[in-house]
């Protein structure tokens, strides 16, 4: 099997997690056509450094054996999984030179082809982050983009034992994602979009449409999901229900099982994403605040449930203003002009600067809009936590600030913003951005309004 290659085109499943990408899968593994193995996590090993090293020519083939045969799902060796020894493996990349394609292939092609399939089908969700890699090195691809409803799909991403701990974090941390890939799926004109909603309403019409895309003929097998490949769903509790009937039922389940005030911050945090795959209820923003950090953390503070629980409280009080907290993956200058207002939660050390020249420049930044707020009589403001200990007996704040640009960034954030208690911060928040009304806003839900920042 050493350097076969099929003739026809592979078939990539992304999309975020619970969005259906498993259904598909077992779907196309239905069909004679086609082969899905286990999800390889591959392209998002191979654009790590170490991936990256795995292609020089010193090290080929033995490094990039040792990276495909060192990938673990769900507690079995994915090569194993694949049914593709280590031998085989090795045998694929020394018959070929080095490169993603002849990586990734080294399980893909032989798989298929002890299946008796002509094509392959790749399934891992995460490599919706590699679309330019997978066009650059497949051009002859056909890449299907499962997507759900953002609400539905953060209500079940919650439930699952990976990802974020909660609704709002499931939510925050898929608007990222998507955000990410916008422009790779907008510029890829062999995409195809598959809303999952529509799967499960009429399957043997939307994998009708799948089949014509993928040039095959449509397959009644494909309507029986009741025996998928282990390879597709392995012993994974929560990947179950693709292996039963195609069921309808689920569509709209997050209406009962979502807070009123999560579903409005959905509307708002995933409004361009709601548009652009045709799911109702965008909302158009009334302002952009910054509050740090709960604009970059929120989806991943696991060392602090406190204030996770704090944050998200904060996040959803200020969606009922129709207010969107702008991601602060840097504390740069041009993201606080653009803030209506600016609210700075446990000042003491919770991700300020530590040391060397981007502390100080941070530092300088902070300063200098701490100042110019206070000049205009409209401060930035300092959210005072309750009295209390973490669980961990950590001050409320969290870590206390290292290093002098953190302690003097820190005093600068006492001395120049107003404090203000954690129960008035939404409606001073509200009123510091020019919105008057901290509950319900006169701006009604709008389709084809962009909610991203």
């Amino acid at each position: 099997m050493a350097g076969t290659q099929l003739m026809s085109g592979p078939v990539f499943i992304v999309g975020l997690a619970r969005s259906g990408t498993t259904l598909m899968a077992v779907c196309l593994d239905r069909h004679p056509a086609f082969d899905c193995g286990p999800e390889t996590h591959l392209l998002t090993a191979l654009a790590t450094p170490d991936g990256r090293r795995v292609l020089e020519p010193a090290g080929w083939p033995d490094r990039a054996t040792d990276l495909v045969c060192s990938i673990v799902r769900e507690d079995v060796l994915v090569h194993e999984a694949a049914g593709v020894s280590r031998e085989r493996v090795r045998a694929s990349l020394a018959a070929r030179p080095p490169s993603v394609r002849a990586v990734l292939e080294s399980l893909t092609v032989p798989q298929a082809a002890d299946a008796g399939a002509p094509r392959w089908v790749e399934k891992t969700p995460r490599h919706l982050d590699h679309l330019a890699t997978i066009r650059r090195e497949w051009p002859d691809a056909t890449i299907i983009r499962m997507v759900r409803d953002p609400r539905a799909r953060a209500v079940s991403a919650a439930d699952m034992p990976f990802g974020a701990p909660s609704q709002v974090g499931a939510l925050l941390d898929g608007a990222r994602r998507e955000a990410r890939a916008r422009s790779a799926v907008a510029a890829d004109p062999r995409l195809l979009t598959v809303r999952l909603e529509d799967l499960v309403a009429d399957p043997a019409r939307e994998l009708g449409r799948v089949c014509e895309s993928l040039g095959e003929p449509f397959d009644e097998w494909m309507l029986d999901t009741t025996e998928p490949a282990a390879a597709v769903v392995g012993e994974v509790a929560w990947k179950a229900r693709a292996g039963g009937p195609i069921e309808a039922d689920a569509a709209d389940a997050w209406r009962s099982r979502m807070d009123p005030g999560v579903a409005r911050l959905a509307a708002l945090y995933c409004a361009r994403e709601l548009d652009r795959d045709g799911y109702p209820g965008a909302r158009r923003r009334r302002g952009t605040v910054m509050m740090v950090p709960a604009g970059r953390r929120v989806a991943r503070v696991r060392e602090s449930p406190l204030m996770a629980r704090v944050q998200e409280s904060l996040l959803i009080d200020l969606a009922a203003a129709d207010l969107v907290v702008a991601p602060t993956a840097s504390l740069r200058r041009s993201d606080l002009r653009r803030a209506e207002a600016v609210a700075w939660l446990a000042p003491d050390g919770w991700l300020l600067p530590r040391r060397g020249p981007t502390g100080w420049r941070v530092a300088a930044i902070v300063a200098l809009d701490l100042l110019g707020r206070r000049l205009r009589r409209r401060p930035a403001l300092r959210i005072v936590l309750p009295d209390g200990d973490l669980p961990d007996g950590r001050p409320t704040g969290g870590r206390r600030a290292r290093g002098l640009p953190a302690r003097l960034m820190a005093r600068c954030i006492r001395v120049l913003a107003r404090p203000i208690p954690l129960d008035q911060a939404p409606a001073a928040i509200a009123v510091s951005a020019g919105v008057r009304s901290a509950g319900r806003s006169s701006a009604e839900p709008v389709a084809g309004v962009d909610g991203s920042r």
